[in-house]
């Protein structure tokens, strides 16, 4: 009888453990004293809309399409992979304090901002003390964070686009398609 109650008590343990883990521990964790301003899953991200190229990548199954105005076409994968990694968490270590005055931000007047499956994030100036940084505003909060995200914004159609016609690249990457050499 006693190795039963052992054999249960470690197996709820084990069960116990497991379950805080998928609760708590999913996706990447947020830096201590940080604030989250987007916090997007990518195995549940359907719909992610980016201005200003006016572009709009929405779940297919296990694949995605990218649409702009009346183009539409397959997604490439690598491209939704870096975005959506991206967005997987938003964090910043430095929250403005205060923030009254949206314009000395550059979010009065959004110049950029992605809306992933209704949430949005506005995003700004950069800070004359440093380039590499942003303004970013979700909901009331504004924060600082990398730029690389402004620059995804800007993509045209055509970069986030599939490249291979049949789905079949060839060596260096390149598609054939009805070409044969000789």
């Amino acid at each position: 009888m006693k190795m039963f109650r052992s054999t249960l008590i470690l197996l709820l343990l084990a069960v116990g453990g497991g379950l805080y883990i998928y609760f708590n521990e999913r996706g990447a964790p947020v830096a201590q004293g940080a604030v989250v301003l987007l916090r997007a899953p990518r195995e549940s991200v359907r719909v992610v809309k980016l201005s200003p190229a006016n572009v709009e990548l929405r779940r297919a199954d296990e694949s995605w399409q990218v649409q702009s105005g009346r183009k539409s076409a397959p997604a490439d994968p690598d491209a939704v992979r870096e975005l959506l990694d991206a967005l997987e968490l938003v964090q910043s270590q430095a929250p403005v304090e205060n923030a009254a005055n949206l314009e000395q931000y550059g979010l009065d007047k959004t110049a950029a901002r992605i809306i992933v499956d209704g949430k949005s994030l506005h995003l700004g100036l950069s800070p004359r003390f440093d380039p590499s940084l942003i303004y970013a505003r979700s909901g009331e909060q504004i924060a600082l964070i990398p730029a690389a995200l402004s620059a995804l914004t800007r993509r045209p159609f055509e970069a986030w686009r599939a490249r291979a016609v049949s789905g079949v690249p060839s060596q260096g990457g390149k598609t054939n398609v009805g070409v044969q050499n000789r």
